[in-house]
């Protein structure tokens, strides 16, 4: 019985450990498994952009950061995610702001990343004026602003189109999504309104 219970206690030893090594391991890897990691990230992006005709892009080595490293199978996950998924704009309420003549609201989009929820924010600023007894839209924007919860957008340029009188804007907004050391120019569609008395949502 000393016998089995001393080889339990061998066994359970040695499944602790690999269970405490095998999380920390990818955030403490050697230069030489980095680079070994990285060419397999490479072929990964390759193969994901052939197979779904998408064009991302892996930052060099020197950019990625130590989140940035996932085991090869996660960075996969990722990167699959990032040509498949995508974005979606996310309701919100009418609570956004106070009707002045300047105004300003968010919309967000959405998608998910091996199941990391990565939203963008966009904020834009409006002027609103009195037409026919309600506030609609100027034709002018202000500024349109990005935040990202992960990663980051980088804007390139947006087209924005003011339909139903001046109480929607329409804006295609065209940008660089970098996220896990893996980049992506995409465009993301979003919806201003503006109620009756100027609040935008």
């Amino acid at each position: 019985m000393k016998k089995i219970g001393a080889v339990l206690t061998a066994l359970f030893a040695i499944f602790v450990v690999f269970g405490m090594t095998g999380k920390a391991s990818v955030a403490e890897l050697t230069q030489t498994e980095k680079e070994a990691y990285y060419q397999k990230y490479v072929s990964i992006v390759q193969e994901t952009n052939d197979k779904y005709e998408t064009y991302l892009e892996i930052s060099s080595i020197e950019e990625f950061t130590v989140e940035d490293w996932k085991t090869p199978d996660e960075f996969k996950k990722i990167v699959t995610d990032m040509a498949t998924q995508k974005w979606v704009a996310v309701p919100n309420d009418k609570n956004m702001v106070s009707p002045f003549a300047t105004t300003s609201g968010s919309k967000t989009v959405t998608k998910y990343l091996a199941g990391v929820s990565v939203i963008i924010t966009v904020n834009g600023s409006f002027n609103t004026i009195l037409s026919e007894g309600r506030q609609v839209f100027s034709p002018t924007i202000n500024s349109l602003t990005f935040s990202a919860n992960k990663g980051t957008w980088a804007q390139l340029a947006y087209t924005a189109n003011m339909i139903e009188g001046g109480r929607t804007f329409l804006i295609d907004i065209g940008g660089k999504f970098t996220y896990n050391g893996v980049s992506e120019s995409k465009n993301i569609a979003v919806q201003f309104n503006c109620s009756s008395t100027g609040i935008v949502y």
